[in-house]
Parts: structure tokens; sequence; C-alpha cells
């Protein structure tokens, strides 16, 4: 958009939101008002918003709408007079087309909310520790570790609630670590602790309740059941732990905190058996096993929804850290996330999912945008929703909201590796080098055998240009995670600090063993560009921008400092699509 452009634009909004409560204002007013004609208005909005100027007016007006709502105590009526809306059934059906929720539910949405935010600031947290298995069967982990994750799952959907993600908690199994040090490090007032033992159809689960401060046991129980008596056990957990912490379920949220997608016990086992797996995220291996569990699970549950969002997880993780190529995932992971959806549509872990896949492969961030809204509105504990839509923000530009999802994903799941990386990747991505450092060292110290954080820090080092540094830092990421990823950029390191030789070695390894690094065309792309052969550097962009590959939307922001490569004539399409991807949001 050249600068009389945006100089029009900005006088635009200006003189509508002026007379916003004007329903008589016309785009003629407007066109004597901006010195301009109707048809040159016409077209330079059509150019820049795709939208004509009366669709225009009332876009700002909705979207004012959406903000008085949101922000004082007006009844609808009034504000769609304060916008300029009079008539009561047009305001309803703009708002709705604009937002796809009526004005009347968003307003409950918002009230529900600030309920939320306001219950959930008083402090009632709780972590749910591994339960041990007392099974003399090994194999058996599988089921004490699958009922720690329902119930944590469970209480999760209590949006008053504080818990503590499956990272964290898991952080301390097998460890005699003092419960109030727990407490203390995930800072929460409750913990939950329990066991399992299962012998053939008999199972006997115990759990006891304890507030960290003191010590004391609010609660404890022993259930010696039947297995298929093992989800009623899990609700009564659950329901007893709210009653203990005096939380109080409102509307439809026992429902949905009860809510089980099979009363079959053995799929539900093969379901637990999956996410064992699932949860190890050590690589391909781990995750085709899991997949076969959970299609073992759906021969039996065919309408498991849950068992085909995790298999959508799986090709998801599968796909975006290039462990297996796009054409044997993606359409595997879109096609299990609408059968999850099909099945129950109002999840929100089924819907973050799809806004996963919408943001990171579809580029359709307008629908990953919506969809990540209403999922949050769903379940506020989500971790996976703040970290995505943190991502979300990021890509928009806005980085104060950016930060604030990854701290939130962070205060759910302090001891995750993939949220303490994304909250240090996000100051790089917007500039802040120094801050950056500062995270990414923070991390190193906590666990110096987690790759990502001299990942991260190599980006911020190479942007930098402190090579003395970056080779190593590089050198220790490729050795604890030897993929793609960090192949591709410690040979980019060794070619811009001048060790050529290193780097060809590095390419060469990459080019004879297609079986060991499944080929990222984004990544291999960048490194034949940094080595000057613009020619292969050109066709695997190519190849990346045709299948989407995640990693293409952060090219302009790899190449942020070299303006000369951004004009580049055989490259400067690759920023002018990512670009235009970016700006339709």
């Amino acid at each position: 958009m050249t600068d009389s452009k945006k100089r029009l634009i900005l006088k635009l909004n200006q003189f509508i939101e002026t007379n916003l409560s004007n329903s008589e204002l016309s785009p003629d007013t407007i066109c004597l008002e901006l010195g301009i004609s109707r048809s040159q208005l016409h077209r330079i909005l059509i150019e820049e918003t795709k939208l004509s100027i009366s669709l225009y007016i009332r876009k700002i007006r909705i979207e004012k709408a959406k903000s008085l709502l949101s922000t004082t105590q007006l009844r609808i009526s009034e504000v769609a007079d304060a916008v300029g809306i009079t008539n009561p059934s047009n305001f309803s059906k703009y708002f709705f087309e604009e937002f796809d929720i009526s004005p009347s539910d968003f307003k409950k949405l918002i009230e529900e909310n600030e309920y939320v935010e306001k219950q959930y600031a008083q402090g009632q947290s709780i972590a749910v520790l591994p339960f041990v298995n007392m099974s003399n069967d090994i194999e058996q982990e599988y089921f004490s570790d699958g009922i720690t994750e329902e119930i944590i799952n469970a209480l999760a959907q209590v949006p008053t609630l504080k818990v503590v993600g499956r990272t964290s908690s898991f952080s301390f199994k097998n460890k005699n670590t003092d419960l109030r040090k727990i407490g203390a490090l995930l800072n929460v007032n409750y913990i939950l602790e329990g066991s399992v033992r299962q012998s053939g159809k008999k199972l006997r689960i115990t759990a006891q309740l304890i507030k960290v401060e003191d010590g004391f046991h609010l609660w404890s129980e022993k259930f010696d059941r039947d297995l298929q008596d093992v989800f009623e056990i899990q609700d009564e957990i659950s329901l007893t732990i709210l009653d203990e912490v005096k939380i109080k379920l409102f509307g439809n949220e026992k429902q949905t905190l009860l809510k089980r997608n099979t009363k079959n016990t053995e799929a539900y086992q093969l379901y637990l058996k999956g996410l064992f797996y699932y949860n190890k995220l050590s690589g391909k291996e781990a995750f085709y096993k899991a997949i076969a569990y959970f299609e073992e699970a759906l021969l039996l549950e065919p309408n498991y929804a849950a068992v085909y969002s995790s298999i959508a997880a799986c090709y998801i993780q599968l796909w975006f850290f290039a462990q297996v190529p796009p054409k044997q995932s993606i359409e595997k992971a879109k096609t299990a996330i609408q059968k999850a959806l099909a099945f129950d549509p109002d999840s929100a872990e089924n819907q973050i999912r799809d806004a996963h896949m919408k943001m990171w492969y579809d580029w359709d961030f307008k629908a990953a945008g919506k969809i990540f809204e209403s999922a949050l509105s769903k379940n506020p504990n989500s971790i996976e929703g703040h970290l995505y839509y943190g991502f979300f923000w990021g890509f928009s530009g806005k980085f104060d909201l950016a930060h604030q999802h990854f701290s939130k994903a962070l205060d759910l799941d302090p001891l995750a590796m993939i949220n303490q990386i994304s909250a240090a990747f996000c100051y790089w991505w917007e500039g802040n080098l120094d801050e950056c450092l500062v995270q990414t060292q923070k991390i190193i110290d906590f666990k110096p055998y987690f790759w990502g954080g001299y990942y991260v820090s190599s980006l911020a080092l190479l942007e930098r240009f402190q090579f003395q540094e970056l080779i190593p830092t590089i050198e220790k990421a490729t050795l604890l995670y030897p993929n793609y990823l960090t192949m591709c950029f410690k040979g980019i390191a060794y070619t811009f600090s001048g060790q050529t030789a290193k780097a060809q070695k590095v390419m060469a390894e990459l080019e004879t063993n297609p079986d060991r690094y499944p080929i990222s065309h984004h990544d291999i792309g960048q490194f034949y560009i940094a080595l000057g052969d613009f020619e292969k550097g050109h066709y695997h962009w190519d190849k990346a921008l045709d299948q989407h590959e995640g990693r293409m939307l952060f090219i302009h922001i790899f190449f942020r400092k070299a303006k000369f490569f951004k004009s580049h004539p055989r490259f400067e399409h690759f920023f002018k699509v990512i670009e235009a991807i970016l700006e339709e949001k």
C-alpha cells in the first residue's frame, strides 16, 4: 500500500469513527469530506480491503460494536444505536456474519470470561502427579499414566481451576520430591497423588488430595472395583477434588467434565497405550506405534473422537518436524481432524487441532483465529490453545498478545520445554535479540541436554554475527537432535563464518542420507541459498511454497537484515507471496 493510500484510509477511518452514530452517513458525504470521487474511493478500497464503501463502513461499525460489548455495560440495543445500526435484526445479522457469533452470545461469553478470570485469580490451582503403577507388570505403566492424564484433562475443563499440564506434572515421576517443593516449582496450592493396581479385570485405585501450604490431607480414598468401573472412579475423583477446593460448577461445566467418548474399556485401554507412546515424543518409531494402538481402538469404537484427534496429533508432529514427507502425513492428519470434529464438534481440543492445521499448513489465518477464539472460550486452560494462539498473534505482528498467550501456556505447564522455547523464540521473532539470548540461556541452564535452547540461541547469534559463540552452540543443538532443521542451520552457520568446506560436508551428508534426514525443502533451500547455489535454492523453496511448509512463513524474518536478497529477481516473489498471506489476516 502506498503512503498516499495509507493516509487516505487513515483519514477515512477517523471520519467514519467520528460520525459512527450517524445512521445516515453515506458514501457521498464521506467522498465530499475526503475530496475524492466515489469511483476512486471504491477502487482503492476494493484493491486494499476487497470491500465496497458501504461494506467497509459496516465493518468499522461492527468492529466498534464488538469493542463496546467487550468493554462497557451498554445493552445490545444501545450498542447498535451507538454504531449507527438502528435495525436490531440487521445488527444481529451483520455481527454474526463478521464474527460467527450472535451479539447476545458474545455478550454472554464476555461476562462468563470475566467471571472465570476473577475466580482464576483467587488462586485455586492443582497439580496431578503421575499415579504410581503398583502392578507387578511394568507393561501396565501405560494404564497408571493414562488415568493420571485423563484426570488432568477432565479437571482442565473447569475454567476457574488452574491445572498444571501433563509435562510438568510427569517431570516428577519416580522422584521422591518433597510436595512443598513441587508446589512451589509449579505454583499450585493443591496436589493430587495416587496409585493404580490392575490384576486381570480387578482394579484398585487410591487417591489423596493434599494442601501444599501445610501438607494436610484434605481427602483420601481407596477404590476396589471392576475394570469396567474405571470411568466412574475417575469422575468421582474429579468431582470430589472440586468439592474439596470449593469450586462450584456452572452451566454445562459438569457435563463437559464428565464427558466420555467411549464406554468400551478395551478400546479405552488401547487409547491409553497409544497416548503412552505419543507422549514419549521420541521420534518416528514411537509415533507410528501410537498410531497402531489408536487404529486398534477404532476397530472396537469407530466413533471414538479422542482417538482421531490423537492420530491427528501424531501426524502433525511427524510432518512439522520433518520426520516424514508431507505426502505421508498431511492428508492423514486433516482426515483425522475432520472425523474427530464430526463425532465431537464442541471439543476444544479438536477445534485447536483444526486451527493448528489451518494456520500452519492451510495458511488460512482468518479461519484459524476464529477457531482459536472459540476453543479457548470453551477451555481457557488449554495449553496447546494458548501456545498456538501465541504463534497466531506473532504472525499478526502483535507481539504483546503473542507473549501474553505464550506466558499463559508457560504458567499452565512451566516445565514443558516447548512452552519455554516458544516464549524465547518470540523474542527473536520480534527482533529483541538480547532478551532472546537471556531466555535461551535460562533454558540451557535448566535443561542442558535439550536441543531447543541451543537452536533458538543460534538464531539470535547468527543475526548478531557472533560466529565465535554461534558455531559451538549450533553444533551442540545438532549433536542433541540431528535432523534437517539443525543440520541445515549448522551448514548455514559454517557458510557465513567462512568454513565452506565444513558446510559442503554437511550438505553431502544430507544429500546422501535421505532416509535418515527426511527432506525439508525450506531448510535445504535456505542452505543452498547460503552456499550461493541460487538455482537449487529456488527449486527447493518453490517446492516448500507449493507444499505449504510451515517454516516458509518466517523467511521475511530470517532475512530481515538482507534487504538486497529480499528484492533479488529470483527470490522476490517468495517474500511477496508470504507477506501477502500474512496480511490477509
